[in-house]
């Protein structure tokens, strides 16, 4: 399988209608950014903000950090110093904007939502979404069930889940789910079969998590879970 490395990919995260949230805007305050880590253990890379290093939040996680209103720069750099990755954003203030570092040892993919509503937990529901950082992947449609349940139409979590989906502002935002045990199950579009198979997973009320489709350095296919915090 053929990789590419790209060095931004823009996504558009912004959170679905189970539980909006519409943000107090400051043209000239602070907004949050969240990072979140979807490498592997043992990736070396640093993300820096505007040319001065960010706290990187464990594998699996993540961190916020305000950032003034304006226009700025985020870069994955490796062991050596050199720019893996880079992507400009604007940040307005009361905003709450999502970095994601994702990809292979040495090959990140670097993701920053437009706007978004933020890890904010829902007591007595865990909170869900999809992201797709994987180029080479063909497309699929992603089923989210509980376990012991089929993965049948009522059960499909994103149709037509490829390489760069967001551009649809509602997707592919937070689904809203009661909690329980829960499988993610990807099918190829073209004839049904299955691709790649999480879980089961754990979901607890007031849990907010990302899963996120990457490829590992042999190129193939892996969900990798980031709780959010």
């Amino acid at each position: 399988m053929r990789r590419r490395a790209p060095l931004a990919l823009f996504l558009l995260l912004i959170a679905c209608a189970d539980n909006p949230v519409a943000p107090k805007l400051d043209p000239g305050g602070l907004g949050e950014l969240a990072l979140l880590n979807a490498l592997t253990a043992g990736d070396v890379a640093s993300v820096h903000l505007d040319g001065a290093l960010m706290g990187m939040p464990p594998t699996g996680q993540s961190g916020t950090a305000l950032v003034a209103a304006g226009v700025h720069r985020l870069q994955a750099i490796g062991g050596s110093g050199e720019v893996l990755a880079s992507v400009t954003f604007t940040m307005v203030g009361g905003a709450h904007r999502t970095a994601v570092m994702s990809g292979g040892p040495g090959r990140p993919v670097l993701l920053v939502t437009p706007l978004d509503t933020a890890a904010v937990p829902l007591v007595g529901a865990a909170k869900v979404r999809l992201v797709h950082t994987a180029p080479d992947a063909a497309t699929v449609d992603a089923y989210l069930f509980g376990n012991g349940q089929a993965a049948d139409s009522s059960t499909r979590f994103v149709s037509g889940f490829h390489y760069g989906s967001g551009t649809d502002p509602q997707f592919p935002g937070y689904a809203v789910r009661p909690p329980g045990e829960y499988l993610i199950l990807l099918k190829a579009v073209s004839n049904g079969q299955p691709i790649l198979q999480a879980g089961p997973i754990t979901l607890n009320g007031g849990d907010v998590y990302s899963f996120v489709l990457a490829q590992d350095m042999n190129g193939q296919l892996e969900l990798r879970t980031v709780k959010e915090h």
